[in-house]
């Protein structure tokens, strides 16, 4: 019986780890990043969130050039945002990434430019609130905030 050979081993290993990184979630865990070919899926799969480009032609198209934008949009009819959060502020390419930090605030950073943040007024801002947090997609629309506790 032939040994496999180390190659296949290899690409196997990458395949799986390729298929779970693409799985689809309603929830942005604690150190996770959603980058710009990711979306978040509401659980009954009711709404997307992600980043997308607001061209008629390109849409949520990945590797699109130009200006991207975070936002919610329902999942199963063409092409509509319900909600886009950083409307006055865009991603200038495809190097975008969503993160819940340790406050609760929801951040966008990007290659060569300054952090984006979502939601200034509605974070945490006890020092002693700092902890884990979790953002959630529900199939309602909202994206809700919510802290872990151990």
């Amino acid at each position: 019986m032939a040994c496999p050979s180390p190659l296949l081993i290899l690409t196997l290993f990458l395949f799986s780890l390729n298929q779970v990184s693409y799985a689809e979630t309603d929830t942005l865990k604690p150190g996770q990043q959603l980058h710009d070919w990711q979306q978040l899926v509401s659980e009954g799969e009711v709404f997307r969130l992600g980043f997308f480009n607001p061209n008629p032609k390109s849409s949520v198209d990945i590797g699109v050039s130009g200006p991207r934008y975070i936002g919610i949009w329902f999942n199963n009819t063409p092409f509509y945002s319900v909600w886009v959060a950083n409307r006055e502020n865009p991603v200038p390419d495809s190097s975008g990434t969503l993160t819940v930090d340790t406050h609760g605030k929801l951040q966008i950073t990007y290659q060569d430019g300054s952090p984006i943040v979502i939601n200034p007024g509605q974070a945490v801002t006890k020092r002693t609130s700092r902890g884990n947090f979790t953002a959630t997609l529900l199939d309602s629309g909202n994206l809700v905030l919510r802290q872990v506790l151990s």
